[in-house]
Order: C-alpha cells, then structure tokens, then sequence
C-alpha cells in the first residue's frame, strides 16, 4: 500500500497551523508539513509529538532546513519517535525529515543520492500490512531530469 500526499506551500508561521496534508489508516493516523525546524520552532513541533491526546502516529516534514550539527534529541527530547531524515547536502534549506512513533515498527530503506532532490524512503509494518512511504523534496531550482 502506498499512502500519496499533496504539499503546497504553507501560509502560516507556526508549525502547528502548516500541516498541508493529514492522513487516517486503520493502524495510525499521520500529517505532513512543509516547515523549517528552527529552534524556535521546537516548542510547536513538542507540542504536536506530547500533547495529551497525540493525534498523529507519524509525522513527515519538507523543507525541513536541518544540517548535520542539529541533533535527532532536539526534535525528540523523549525518545518517542524514530527520526528518519535525509539533510541537504550543500547550501542551505531543503532536507526531509520523518518521526514515525516507536510503537510502530518502522524500516528505513536505502536513502537515494541524488544531489538535486532529497528523498528517504521508509516501510511501516504491521501484521501482514506494509505501508510504503517516499518523502522527497525538490527545490525550486532543481531539476530531476538529467
């Protein structure tokens, strides 16, 4: 089963009001954002992994600026979650990131090199049911076609 999500630019400054696409299986429930991580963003993201009634299992996130020296801890101080991301390689921006909850079982697949689009791809297995997810973002720029 493939799960297809639609990502429009957000109009909003928290992360909290950017989710662009939701999504509703019989086993978990997930949202994709286009957003930058900022620090100052932190809160906001915290609010939507902690909050009492936690609506979504997973959480998939575009342009999410992240870099090498922003470890997985500050997205996830509680260790809920399993963080799957792939950074922009060069320049800043860019970069996608999954947080997929611990009490699903998640396989990150092999992350695609290609320099222009950032891509990951991850299975999400439960019984017999495996979902299948490819969160990829090309920048404005890129061009996919070589």
């Amino acid at each position: 089963m493939y799960v297809c999500m639609y990502v429009c630019r957000p109009r909003y400054k928290n992360v909290c009001s950017r989710i662009t696409a939701a999504y509703s299986l019989d086993c978990h429930e997930g949202a994709m954002i286009n957003c930058r991580l900022y620090r100052t963003e932190l809160p906001d993201l915290h609010y939507l992994l902690y909050r009492d009634n936690a609506a979504f299992d997973c959480l998939f996130f575009t342009e999410s600026w992240l870099h090498v020296n922003f470890p997985d801890s500050l997205l996830d101080p509680a260790g809920k979650y399993t963080v799957v991301r792939k950074n922009r390689q060069s320049g800043s921006g860019g970069g996608v990131c999954a947080l997929i909850s611990k009490s699903l079982r998640c396989v990150a697949l092999e992350q695609f090199s290609q320099s222009d689009v950032d891509i990951i791809c991850l299975d999400i297995i439960r019984s017999s049911t495996k979902i299948r997810f490819i969160l990829f973002y090309r920048p404005p720029v890129g061009c996919i076609w070589r």
